[in-house]
């Protein structure tokens, strides 16, 4: 889910085989929520990563909120983690693997 809408982060999601991309949006949550219902899903049950202004609320309404190290101050406080590199410096691959881990330990 994310507000700009790039052909590069669609062919990046077509080589990692993700089936639900949304670009361009302007309301996350609402985007998340619909989501959500289509997979049968809680917002407790999702991880959301979100730095800036506009992912404020949606990192507020889910069970795993998390946040780049150079995000917005009120983004890192609400955040359950925060990666200790900066947006596009591996921080989503430190995120994947701290999920991985989790998920594998359990």
């Amino acid at each position: 889910v994310s507000g700009n809408a790039s052909a590069a982060v669609e062919q990046r999601a077509r080589v990692l085989s993700i089936p639900y991309v949304f670009l361009g949006v302007n309301d996350k949550l609402a985007t998340l929520e619909a989501l959500c219902t289509r997979l049968g899903l809680s917002l407790a049950q999702v991880a959301y990563v979100g730095d800036d202004v506009n992912d404020l609320s949606t990192l507020q309404a889910v069970g795993c909120p998390c946040t780049v190290a150079d995000a917005m101050p009120a983004n890192r406080a609400c955040a359950l983690y925060v990666t200790r590199l900066p947006g596009g410096q591996g921080a989503v691959r430190e995120i994947c693997d701290v999920l991985v881990q989790l998920r594998t330990s359990s």
